[in-house]
């Protein structure tokens, strides 16, 4: 019983695991109205692998499919901290001074483009991506961050750039989400983890008055990006082949067994039945014969009484009294085949 237990327990386990790495999207945690995945919650999420969320894409992703938005935020009181629910003026060159200094220097009269691959330039000479840029403590947090401090993650860089251009006019939010994700070309799933949340940014293009999209975490580093995802992985094909090698042997077991029934001799057949009978009322052969083992089954099985007895006659007519004929045998096993 330890032995079946044991095994059991090494096929379930081994069968969960693989199914965990072979086949994610049975086992995923969805995103919740409840996540709170605002840009000040960034820095905090990036540091979990556990999953946030499967998308089905059925072709290869492209850069869209890669972005995968989930709110957007336009308001801002210091310039470096977008939100929803700030409802007092809006952020002004006031407040940021050697902002507004650097805008007046570099931007003055620029088109959008040109302001964009001026800040690109700039940003990507002299800063440096972090997860753990430390607090800022100033007053003027936006001028810290783009003269002195200069290193942050996707939640700085966004909403450094969103003030930018919202300071020289143009209409800007910042987008959150998630980006980047693992492809799993076998099932066409496109899986978040919550490490791939992500900011981003979002203006208004004063042609077309379409929000269109700009990254400017990727200024900084340029692996962020889809990794395809091997769920083959050394551990899966371990558990798969254990599962694989149970189901084998059962299989082989199966067909040992029928192949023992087609075939075996109709006194060893009895016998195996007598065996599995006896296991189940936790009887042991002691010695007996099969005359004695039929009767004494009778003790335990009084509603088969008239079935065991009928089989024990047909056992002693066909192997003791005379020569056993192929009809006999056949006899014999049709009665211990009702019980």
């Amino acid at each position: 019983q330890l032995r079946s237990l044991f095994v059991l327990g090494a096929f379930f386990g081994s069968f969960y695991v693989a199914v965990q790495l072979l086949f994610p999207s049975l086992f995923f945690n969805e995103l919740g109205p409840g996540v709170d995945l605002n840009p000040a919650k960034m820095g905090e999420l990036k540091l979990s692998h556990e999953r946030a969320l499967q998308v089905y894409v059925d072709h290869p992703p492209t850069a869209d499919d890669l972005y995968f938005k989930t709110a957007v935020f336009s308001s801002t009181q210091d310039g470096l901290h977008y939100t929803n629910s700030f409802s007092g003026p809006q952020f002004s060159r006031a407040q940021a001074p050697k902002t507004a200094k650097w805008l007046g220097t570099h931007q003055k009269g620029a088109s959008l483009d040109v302001e964009l691959k001026t800040i690109e330039h700039w940003w990507k000479s002299d800063f440096r991506y972090t997860l753990a840029p430390g607090p800022l403590t100033s007053t003027t947090p936006l001028d810290e961050f783009l003269f002195h401090r200069k290193e942050g993650f996707c939640e700085h860089f966004s909403a450094a750039l969103a003030s930018l251009l919202s300071l020289s006019g143009y209409s800007s939010r910042v987008a959150v989400g998630f980006m980047g994700g693992k492809w799993n070309p076998y099932f066409h799933l496109l899986t978040f983890e919550w490490a791939d949340a992500h900011a981003w940014v979002e203006y208004q293009d004063p042609q077309s008055h379409q929000w269109l999209r700009v990254d400017p975490t990727l200024w900084i580093v340029s692996d962020i990006g889809p990794e395809k995802e091997n769920r083959f992985s050394f551990y899966g094909v371990i558990a798969l082949g254990l599962v694989l090698v149970f189901f084998i042997g059962v299989v082989k077991k199966i067909l040992s067994s029928l192949k023992r029934a087609q075939h075996a001799p109709v006194d060893k057949l009895l016998v195996y039945r007598l065996g599995i009978r006896e296991r189940r009322f936790r009887l042991k052969d002691e010695g007996l014969t099969v005359q004695e083992r039929l009767k004494r089954l009778t003790i335990f099985l009084p509603e088969k009484t008239a079935e065991i007895e009928r089989t024990l006659v047909l056992y002693i007519r066909t192997y003791f009294e005379s020569e056993p004929s192929l009809s006999s045998k056949e006899e014999l096993h049709r009665a211990f085949k009702r019980w």
